[in-house]
């Protein structure tokens, strides 16, 4: 009786363990896959050009990323960081102050999104747009998105009227 107890207690012990080893290993592989990816989509903050006080635009930009990237995920960086820096020089170029853009990126349907929503001062004309752009990618190029909250948007937009009143 009792080497019947010894054996079955080795036995619950071994299923513990492997059971404990397959967790480990799926942990493993889900935190590779997540960063394999690589890096991180962060806030790009302008401030408009010298003495403008009422001009806040972000963008999406990529840090961070492994050395020993795909060449696949180097040409999906080309692609997000070249659609995200032509919106940025157009607002930076286009508009004047008062302008509020905001950049927010999420994932859905395994695609990333980038959505510019905001009101802009036409430069040329004085006149207040809306802006209302979604930028769509083919491809999840991180899982690690930093969006701002409302209360950090509006700590860097007073940050950055007093930079640029001095």
């Amino acid at each position: 009786m009792e080497k019947s107890n010894k054996s079955k207690k080795i036995i619950c012990i071994a299923v513990i363990l492997v059971l404990v080893f397959l967790c480990a290993v799926a942990a493993a592989a889900v935190t590779y896959r997540n960063n394999r990816l690589g890096g991180t989509i962060y806030t790009l903050i302008s401030t408009g050009k010298a003495g403008e006080t009422d001009f806040y635009a972000e963008t999406r930009m990529v840090g961070g990323w492994k050395a020993s990237v795909s060449a696949e995920y180097l040409e999906n960086l080309d692609e997000f960081v070249g659609k995200n820096e032509e919106i940025f020089k157009k607002i930076n170029s286009k508009y004047v102050s008062p302008t509020e853009i905001h950049a927010d990126c999420f994932i859905k349907d395994k695609k990333t999104y980038v959505h510019y929503v905001g009101t802009a001062t036409d430069g040329q004309t004085g006149k207040t747009e809306n802006v209302d752009e979604t930028l769509e990618f083919d491809f999840v190029l991180t899982r690690d998105i930093q969006n701002m909250t409302p209360e950090e948007r509006s700590s860097e937009a007073a940050e950055n009227r007093q930079l640029n009143n001095k």
